[in-house]
């Protein structure tokens, strides 16, 4: 069975490894393997493009500080980690989709280009829901600092809404920190977060067979 490691315990895992130096010791990219084991590295680490001892003489001691964003329609869960713990988090709700509808009222919007008197609370609440988040993230980032990865899952429909809010990110839709959570994830509340928080950030260790 293999084991999730935390940052610092694959950090000595890794130290382990340059002073055992097995001779089947192979490293491919965010993958290192020896005999019949295998470590994968979290997102926190970036890719191995050197050999293993030079690479740990260049990485930090403690992770990067990031921030991980969960959003589908009317539902955002938001955390700040700092050196691998939950600073600070939010999540954020509005009526943003009519449930016979099935559809963001924003997105109605452009499509029809008029907006009924019961569908203004639900436009309404859509603009600010973008507003909120941006708003949120940049005070985090005037509090904190910026971090070095912005993790995100956010459905493509509502990519464009959330750069072009008028409260804008403190980041581009170009940032290079920008890193796209690789799982399925669920409705964003606080659970969520953590839960995704430690698919992203533990590395794991496998046997062979796994």
């Amino acid at each position: 069975m293999g084991a999730r490691l935390n940052y610092s315990e694959c950090l000595s895992l890794l130290h382990d490894l340059v002073d055992l130096a097995p001779r089947d010791l192979v490293v491919r990219g965010g993958e290192i393997s020896w005999g019949a084991s295998r470590v994968v590295l979290s997102r926190l680490f970036p890719e191995i493009q050197t050999d293993l001892k030079t690479y740990l003489d260049e990485l930090p001691e403690e992770p990067p500080d990031y921030v991980v964003v969960l959003m589908r329609a009317g539902t955002a869960s938001l955390g700040f980690f700092v050196e691998g713990e939950l600073e600070a988090h939010k999540v954020i709700r509005k009526y943003m989709v009519r449930k016979s509808q099935g559809r963001m009222q924003i997105a109605y919007l452009n499509a029809k280009g008029k907006s009924r008197a019961g569908s203004r609370v639900r436009l309404r609440e859509s603009v600010e829901f973008f507003e909120e988040i941006n708003a949120k993230l940049t005070d985090w980032f005037e509090e904190f600092g910026d971090p070095g990865i912005i993790f995100h899952s956010c459905p493509v429909r509502l990519k464009s809404y959330w750069f072009g809010s008028k409260v804008e990110p403190p980041f581009t839709s170009e940032d290079e920190r920008l890193v796209h959570i690789p799982h399925h994830v669920h409705q964003p509340d606080h659970e969520e977060l953590l839960r995704v928080n430690d698919l992203i950030s533990l590395s794991e260790t496998l046997d062979s067979e796994e």
